[in-house]
């Protein structure tokens, strides 16, 4: 069969919005709940930009049941005169031209938005681009102008309209075509306007669904003290003209870091390196040994930095780029650090001896994976994995261990659990059979999920076997697996319990090990959800709901996490006997 002829003709020219629909992954981080997440930051980072301008002292977001979000503030508006270079009116050329924008340089508004978010005129055009229908009202002119599009598509022109609204509104649904299988999640949207609230001093932020009203305002404490953990030590708080972060050393080796750059969160990049190095070198200098990254577990960090013209990394902006942000962190965390040293030695030389113990810890390790030798025991004050969320000041027999199926649910599970006495590790897919007989102890002890497994309970293994294992000396009282309700859950837990009766049965004597009781099902109505082990329970809770099965629960959000797996007054658990 010959060849195709191949022209100009098969060259497709795709742009702006069309483009966007094209491919959507080059301009919003995915067609899931990160993506369609980010569709809602771009409206609300235009309106904090305003903000930052000096424009805006008011934000509002509303959820409706039917899945539209609205974003309004009481800013200047959006122009709707005609633009020169387009011929279009100037609030249709932003909402369907790709770069196009008013935060450029060479602009009016060069200058105002020196340390602004929204930088390169794609972010609301991606909105228009992947929304089923997008509405925009705004003051211009001492009149309010409105327009509509679906699809990307305006349906309607720039008209003026009886509306005494002050600055814009923007209402818009995600597109089902692109994200067939998600939403905006609601608890996302309330912890970024909670941040943002500690952020934007003097901005009243609200929230309404049907369920809810939040006034984010009139924030008189600091991040990390109303976040209710315990710390070490009251928080270091640092200010300077431009960086504003909160420091402290939790009573645990889980560390949270979250930094926002000009109200934009970061999770990588210029400031996470150039912090933490600081840190550090503070801490080898002082204390005279190597103690690498080991002095950062528990740390806490919520800074926010102002960068003028700063260097993101895609239009997610997740990553900062900017090296000339050093000399500030530097000249902010230096001076601090010098006075904690001295107002709080002993919790500084706990520090320094933690890291201590954790650098041997990992010496100790190496060592023993080369000679298949011995998983040591580390009771109260050891040293325990990185990953593992854990509790120091607990009795053995109150403490709880939930090991948790993947990254996702370990997360929501972190944050449901009372971190008084329960600890969570997470479990990173599943561990060899037990049972097989490829595998001896010896092989096992190489697999890093059993041996965090191990070294979270607290056992003293040899190769040789565990004959000497005695579960009342282990450091946890409860063992509890939380594992999806699917097959790939039911089988990690048979898993688990293989491994637990083959070389642990001692726990099982002692009657420690438990499995949750995962609902099967989940219902929802009018925003509204509801989980139960079979549809006609849910129905019972709702008539209705709409139900689908739980695919995980990672899927469940902290309080509903908390309800039916970590509050022992209403979680369902099965105890395992040997």
């Amino acid at each position: 069969m010959p060849k195709k002829e191949y022209t100009s003709k098969d060259i497709k020219v795709l742009q702006n919005v069309e483009h966007i629909q094209q491919i959507p992954t080059m301009y919003i981080a995915d067609t899931e709940e990160a993506g369609a997440f980010q569709l809602f930051k771009e409206l609300l980072d235009n309106a904090i930009d305003e903000y930052l301008a000096g424009h805006v002292s008011k934000i509002s977001v509303e959820y409706s049941d039917d899945g539209v979000i609205t974003v309004q503030d009481n800013g200047r508006g959006i122009p709707t005169e005609k633009h020169p270079d387009t011929g279009l009116s100037t609030l249709t050329t932003i909402f369907t031209i790709a770069g196009a924008g008013g935060k450029f340089k060479g602009s009016s508004y060069d200058g105002a938005y020196n340390e602004c978010v929204g930088l390169h005129g794609v972010g609301v055009t991606a909105v228009t681009a992947l929304s089923e229908f997008l509405e925009v009202w705004t003051r211009s002119d001492k009149k309010t102008y409105y327009q509509r599009f679906e699809k990307g598509v305006p349906t309607t022109k720039v008209v003026a309209v009886n509306d005494k609204l002050k600055g814009t509104k923007i209402s818009f649904k995600l597109n089902s075509a692109f994200f067939s299988d998600c939403v905006v999640d609601r608890k996302s949207i309330q912890n970024r306007l909670n941040d943002l609230s500690y952020i934007c001093k003097g901005l009243d932020i609200s929230y309404k669904d049907s369920s809810s009203a939040i006034t984010y305002s009139k924030i008189t404490g600091t991040y990390l003290e109303d976040t209710g953990k315990s710390f070490l030590h009251k928080p270091i708080v640092i200010k300077t003209s431009n960086i504003y972060l909160e420091m402290a050393w939790a009573d645990s080796s889980e560390s949270d870091i979250k930094i926002y750059v000009n109200t934009s969160p970061v999770f990588s990049g210029t400031p996470f390196i150039f912090i933490k190095k600081a840190i550090t070198a503070f801490f080898d200098e002082k204390s005279g040994k190597s103690l690498k990254n080991e002095v950062l577990s528990g740390l806490h960090i919520f800074s926010y930095m102002s960068v003028a013209n700063p260097k993101f990394q895609g239009q997610t902006k997740f990553k900062l780029m900017n090296t000339d942000i050093k000399k500030d962190i530097d000249n902010a965390l230096l001076p601090e650090l010098m006075k904690f040293q001295v107002s709080e030695k002993d919790v500084f030389l706990d520090i320094v001896k933690n890291a201590v113990d954790k650098i041997q810890f990992y010496k100790e390790l190496t060592l023993r994976k080369k000679t298949n030798s011995t998983v040591k025991k580390y009771k109260e004050k050891a040293i325990l994995p990185s990953k593992l969320a854990s509790v120091i000041h607990c009795t053995p027999e109150k403490r709880e261990l939930y090991i948790v199926e993947g990254e996702s649910a370990a997360g929501t599970a972190k944050a449901a659990r009372d971190t008084s006495y329960q600890e969570v590790l997470p479990l990173r897919g599943k561990i060899p059979n037990a049972e097989g007989k490829k595998f001896r102890l010896s092989n096992l002890l190489l697999n890093a999920e059993i041996e965090s497994i191990l070294i979270s309970i607290g056992c003293e293994v040899t190769a040789k076997g565990v004959e000497n294992f005695k579960a009342e000396n282990s450091r946890v009282g409860k063992i509890i697996l939380l594992m999806d309700g699917d097959p790939d859950g039911q089988h990690i837990t048979a898993l688990m319990l293989a491994f637990i009766r083959t070389y642990l049965k001692g726990l099982l004597i002692e009657r420690k090990v438990y499995v949750i009781d995962s609902p099967l099902f989940v219902g929802e109505y009018k925003g509204v959800r509801y989980f139960g082990y079979t549809k006609e329970e849910i129905l019972s809770k709702h008539p209705k709901a709409t139900i689908t099965r739980l695919k995980g629960h990672g899927e469940a959000n902290t309080e509903e996490l908390r309800e039916y797996a970590t509050n022992p007054k209403t979680r369902k658990m099965i105890q395992i006997l040997r």
